[in-house]
């Protein structure tokens, strides 16, 4: 856009040209663009693989999220390394698997205290963390607010 407005502001014989041209350059990109984001790349038989590693992780982390977890523990469980589960996962994801569980350990809690009668504490347990103050760190570093201002505007909106 930027060498568009330049070629506009010359005014030289062959503006008009570098124009056309430069617009030119500009549709071809936002073609492909759109191209990417329609058609699906072709699957090879290693991303059909892939893909189905990375569900088998999620799903093994959803179901065992509160059972203590090392990505080496989940590594074994599906027969791969650590390293590659690691770099294919954070590909497919765009978060480490510890990451990931973290996330998903925090919203089981938040549920937690939303749908039952626990106090933080039993949440925190029932979601995998051994260490309360851990959990407090993580829950303030994810969702901005401690878990016991999280439980206390959850009473306030109950109340309301």
């Amino acid at each position: 856009f930027q060498r568009l407005l330049l070629e506009r502001n010359r005014e030289t014989v062959h503006s008009t040209l570098l124009i056309a041209l430069e617009a030119a350059q500009i549709l071809a990109l936002l073609g492909q663009c759109w191209l990417r984001q329609t058609v699906p790349p072709a699957e090879t038989p290693t991303g059909r693989e892939q893909n189905k590693l990375v569900q088998d992780a999620l799903l093994y982390l959803h179901s065992h999220f509160s059972a203590p977890l090392r990505v080496a523990d989940l590594a074994e469980q599906l027969k791969v390394s650590q390293q590659y589960l690691t770099r294919l996962f954070r590909t497919e994801t765009g978060l480490s698997p510890i990451k990931y569980l973290n996330h998903l350990r925090i919203e089981k809690a938040k549920e937690y205290m939303r749908t039952t009668q626990m106090n933080i504490s039993e949440a925190a347990s029932a979601c995998g963390f051994d260490n309360i103050y851990y959990f407090s760190r993580l829950f303030k570093q994810l969702e901005g607010m401690p878990p016991s201002a999280y439980r206390a505007w959850l009473n306030s909106k109950s109340n309301q």
